[in-house]
């Protein structure tokens, strides 16, 4: 009798981490990519938990990794979904899509991960470009901005060369 319940016990306890596993992690996930694929996106096959993660560390351990991009690129065009681990993610390369994404009229429709900012800011803080977001956000990139004008960017050039010859 008590072996009966022991396997019962087992055989529940099996039963509902699958399901934990399944509706937390595998559903969510393949119901973002299904959306990805009824809009018509392009997509690698979608495998649950590991994605093209194997495919990844392959080329990796090759020093292949821009290429498997660039063999992406041009299997599935600019735009296209694939599995990094667990998560479904979509990929952008084509730089008009880009320049909207990270345009300031957009800054408001896309919000960082709450895990991104409860990973981050216990190191850097909270009052910075990376973290922030709304008014500090934009504050923050007003004060970076001046560094980034061409005419700095042109002035760095040479300095950056040398370091990338040694």
């Amino acid at each position: 009798m008590l072996l009966l319940f022991v396997l019962c016990s087992v055989v529940l306890f099996t039963f509902i981490a699958i399901a934990i596993i399944y509706f937390k992690l595998i559903y969510p996930q393949k119901q973002l990519y299904n959306k990805f694929r009824a809009q018509g996106i392009s997509a690698e096959p979608f495998v649950p938990l590991v994605g093209q993660l194997p495919e990844i560390r392959k080329k990796r351990n090759k020093d292949e990794q821009m290429i498997y991009q660039e063999e992406l690129v041009a299997k599935h065009g600019n735009v296209y979904v694939f599995g990094f681990g667990p998560l479904t993610r979509l990929v952008l390369v084509e730089p008009n899509l880009l320049a909207d994404l990270l345009s300031r009229n957009n800054a408001t429709n896309y919000e960082k991960p709450s895990d991104f900012v409860s990973a981050f800011q216990p190191i850097i803080g909270s009052h910075n470009l990376l973290i922030s977001g709304g008014s500090e956000h934009e504050r923050a990139r007003r004060m970076l901005n001046p560094a980034f004008h061409h005419i700095n960017l042109k002035s760095m050039i040479s300095i950056i060369t040398d370091l990338f010859k040694n």
